[in-house]
């Protein structure tokens, strides 16, 4: 169906009840010329489809955020580039995972919802694995206490490594 005041396709159908009497009138957004629906002089206060639809603007589209790439060097063992890794999603090599650690972790973070391994873990490498999260804890707090200045604590805690690693030893 085309518009009453030009051959443009309809855009809005306006409907107006006066006293029981229906008038319905199509109209385009774009030539609102006249109101189809007031009579020959329109009364103060009175609804003016001029007005409404020269109210009506096209949503802006909001603009995408720009995430910038941390600046992440070469591989200096296979030369690829974190570029070629973003193309390809393939790494060159197992030292790809420390040179480009800065741009991987955020997008690790983002597929997998973490950085770090909390799942199952195989039975040879269990012992071996949580031998090294306890003693990376205990390096955790030494290096705590010598940064806040409690050499009491540090001096405790470097005992406790020495005591740990002797019974595992």
């Amino acid at each position: 169906m085309e518009c009453e005041d030009c051959p443009h396709d309809k855009s809005v159908q306006l409907t107006k009840i006066v006293q029981g009497k229906l008038t319905k009138a199509v109209v385009c957004g774009e030539c609102p010329k006249r109101d189809p629906l007031a009579g020959s002089e329109s009364a103060p206060g009175s609804f003016s489809l001029h007005t409404f639809l020269a109210g009506i603007k096209p949503p802006k589209a909001a603009p995408e955020p720009v995430v910038p790439t941390p600046v992440v060097p070469d591989c200096p063992h296979c030369s690829i580039t974190f570029d070629e890794f973003r193309l390809s999603g393939r790494l060159g090599c197992h030292h790809d995972y420390e040179v480009f650690r800065p741009a991987l972790l955020p997008l690790i973070a983002k597929i997998q919802h973490a950085t770090s391994h909390t799942g199952q873990v195989p039975a040879r490498a269990a012992h071996r694995l949580a031998r090294e999260a306890r003693l990376a804890a205990f390096n955790e707090r030494l290096a705590d206490a010598v940064a806040n200045e409690r050499y009491e604590e540090a001096a405790v805690v470097r005992d406790e490594i020495q005591a740990f690693e002797a019974e595992n030893a």
